[in-house]
């Protein structure tokens, strides 16, 4: 049986080094908006740095980790997201190319099942463009001119990775492309995943990843109080070793201690 939080961090992991490996760079920023458009407004400010910049690098290709906080009209939820973002991007091939990549990063290296790209491309200029490039590449995907996002931009592009094991909500990934709001030269697309949705499908395939193993604790027990100098000491030397080591010095009995360090897995 996998550990979650074992699992959680190999998922990251390997976004960010599948983000890397396509030379996208992390963008390690504090965000907070309060109208649920948190990628579209985040990504906003850095378009407006960059367009204002000199000379530009086309395109800016970054991404980020943290929560996106989202408001609705009782509460603000913050729901875990990798945002990923390709700013100023020249050509049509880029679209596809993000969206390959995405694709790589399900199919070929989280080894997912049971998903579907789809898209929206009812704006889009070149749409045969775009499926030419997508099906070159073996991109299984199927529009649906009702796929809708609710962030308030000038889209050209709305697309949704989604999986029939969710029970809820099908998308664990969802991405769009639009137009700066000050510049109709400067084009993007970007993709937030969620990472609670992510999980949820990954269990089902988590036997086929190497996850990384918690280390084997140590845990001292010292029968009485005044041993307790000597488990410091003791654990200090274990931990100098490289051995993860805790000590149960609580004024308990020493069976209701034991029994703790049972359920640790000690």
């Amino acid at each position: 049986m996998f550990n979650n939080s074992s699992l959680y961090s190999f998922l990251i992991d390997t976004i960010k080094q599948h983000c890397v490996l396509y030379n996208f760079s992390l963008l390690q920023t504090p965000l907070l908006e309060t109208d649920g458009s948190l990628r579209h407004n985040a990504i906003t400010k850095i378009m407006d740095l960059y367009a204002s910049g000199s000379p530009k690098q086309a395109p800016l290709k970054v991404f980020t980790h943290g929560p996106v906080f989202e408001q609705n009209k009782k509460s603000i939820t913050a729901v875990d997201t990798v945002t990923i973002a390709a700013i100023d991007t020249k050509t049509i091939a880029i679209d596809a190319y993000f969206m390959i990549m995405l694709d790589m990063l399900f199919s070929k290296t989280l080894k997912l099942e049971n998903y579907v790209l789809k898209l929206n491309v009812n704006n889009y200029a070149d749409q045969e463009q775009l499926f030419d490039l997508l099906s070159f590449h073996s991109i299984n995907y199927i529009v649906d001119p009702k796929l809708s996002d609710t962030k308030k931009f000038d889209q050209h592009l709305i697309f949704s990775f989604t999986s029939k094991n969710l029970k809820n909500t099908e998308s664990f990934c969802r991405g769009s492309g639009w137009k700066y709001a000050t510049d109709d030269h400067i084009r993007s697309i970007g993709a937030e995943i969620t990472i609670d949705h992510l999980l949820l499908i990954a269990q089902d395939v988590a036997n086929k990843f190497k996850l990384p193993q918690a280390p084997a604790l140590y845990v001292i027990i010292p029968e009485q109080q005044e041993h307790n100098n000597v488990a410091i000491y003791l654990a200090q030397e274990l931990q100098t070793q490289g051995l993860a080591t805790d000590i149960l010095m609580e004024p308990t009995p020493f069976i209701q201690r034991l029994a703790k360090a049972n359920q640790w897995g000690a």
